[in-house]
């Protein structure tokens, strides 16, 4: 289980993790927030045109397959980021908030401590 947390509540010392793809993150977002993509920008689109074309079921399914590839170099980069500085972890996403909450349940789950950013 994975805590949500409101950005008022979020401390000074708080790692914001952009869970979204390279390009959304160029585009924008929070200053100083690392950006720990669960998918490509072409995994993206691809996962979209399933969700539009097919099924949202569909697109779930590839959604898990592109980032179960990813898991283990994401769990380092986290490991890194909460080893080597004792901070707040709190990823957050776009819209529905899918990948934001896959990423805190996953990680929190086996004792790692991400929060989601609520809202």
């Amino acid at each position: 289980m994975f805590l949500e947390i409101p950005f008022e509540k979020t401390k000074k010392n708080t790692v914001f993790i952009d869970v979204r793809s390279e390009g959304e993150f160029d585009e924008a977002h929070i200053p100083g927030a690392v950006n720990i993509p669960l998918f490509t920008n072409e995994e993206r689109k691809a996962i979209g045109t399933a969700y539009k074309n097919i099924s949202v079921s569909e697109a779930r399914k590839l959604g898990i397959q592109y980032a179960s590839t990813r898991l283990p170099q994401i769990y380092e980069m986290i490991l890194n980021l909460k080893d080597n500085h004792d901070r707040q972890l709190v990823a957050y996403c776009a819209r529905g908030g899918y990948r934001s909450t896959f990423f805190a349940s996953a990680f929190s789950s086996i004792g790692v401590g991400v929060l989601k950013l609520d809202g």
